[in-house]
């Protein structure tokens, strides 16, 4: 059979699906964005073309990135002889490097993390310890650029980490600083080993009553209609810090509360109460500069159960009648 020279076969098809392969694993940064040119300076033939195309097109289909580079390191060459890999990666100590202190690792090790929280901490690990310092401002964008997170997955992750005390979180309301917390004792859901021969007891599963029917589904919303998670981005959380913050500015060993049910009762007031947010944050601001209110509201419920008092109050003091 005669093989025909792809530059003057007149089959844009096959081209353009080569030309779309190539593009897609370039813009992967798998393949170098000059590949299609040196593979026609090659001059293939019809048949090499085709073989060459449906080969990548099979490659398209596996999951693992790892498997696809194996592929490209051994398909490219044997097409294009000349065809050189993209450099790898050379981590040198001399670049720079973070210290980090071996019992801190072994003790992540024993402790479960999801995926997004290693990638978070290792963010933390970054911007403090690779920087000689133990705290260091970032800001959720900057997760997000670093981690290639969502925004919401980003703030999700957050919470979590400093709800289990594995990340110090502070704020002044306007940008959050974030550390490591080292004391390993100190965090949330680390692993316990097992005496041998006993089995462990199942986690509890929240908002699911006992006993359960094997093999009978519960509906998701059933499991979790009374349970509501307030992001750190939420108007309910962000009126919860900023009554925190304005008790610590009068009382700075103010015992921390738990923001999720603060945020609850906010919500209550937003969408039981008719209270506009706005507002709630102005009545906040007012009780604690007033020397009698600032003692006796020191949580979002007691905020709740006082706020007509305490615009009845406001409106005295200021001069208004109600």
């Amino acid at each position: 059979m005669e093989m025909r020279d792809i530059t003057t076969e007149n089959n844009n098809s096959l081209r353009v699906d080569l030309e779309n392969l190539i593009t897609f694993f370039s813009s992967s940064g798998l393949l170098p964005p000059n590949l299609l040119d040196d593979f026609y300076r090659c001059s293939p033939s019809h048949n090499n073309c085709f073989i060459f195309t449906e080969c990548l097109r099979e490659l398209t289909k596996e999951e693992s990135t790892e498997d696809v580079v194996l592929g490209l390191g051994y398909l490219v060459p044997l097409f294009i002889p000349s065809y050189k890999s993209l450099p790898t990666a050379s981590p040198q100590l001399e670049d720079g490097y973070t210290t980090i202190a071996n019992e801190i690792l072994e003790a992540m090790a024993k402790t479960p993390f999801s995926g997004k929280e290693i990638q978070i901490v290792c963010v933390v690990f970054r911007k403090t310890y690779g920087w000689h310092k133990k705290h260091a401002p970032i800001s959720i964008g900057g997760f997000q650029k670093d981690t290639g997170l969502d925004r919401r997955s980003v703030t999700r992750t957050l919470s979590r980490l400093t709800q289990r005390r594995i990340l110090i979180k502070t704020s002044n309301g306007f940008i959050s600083t974030y550390g490591f917390q080292k004391d390993y004792t100190q965090w949330r859901g680390r692993g316990k080993k097992t005496p041998v021969g006993v089995k462990r007891p199942l986690p509890p599963q929240i908002g699911v009553k006992r006993p359960l029917k094997i093999g009978v589904k519960r509906p998701l919303h059933k499991i979790y209609k009374d349970k509501k998670i307030y992001v750190e981005d939420s108007i309910e959380s962000r009126l919860s810090i900023f009554l925190l913050e304005e008790i610590l500015k009068n009382k700075p060993d103010f015992k921390r509360p738990n923001l999720q049910t603060w945020a609850e009762e906010v919500g209550l007031m937003i969408r039981k109460d008719k209270r506009l947010p706005d507002r709630i944050r102005e009545v906040i601001v007012w009780a604690q500069g007033d020397s009698f209110w600032r003692k006796n509201i020191l949580s979002t419920g007691s905020l709740r159960d006082k706020f007509d008092r305490l615009e009845m109050a406001m409106g005295t003091k200021n001069g208004k009648s109600w």
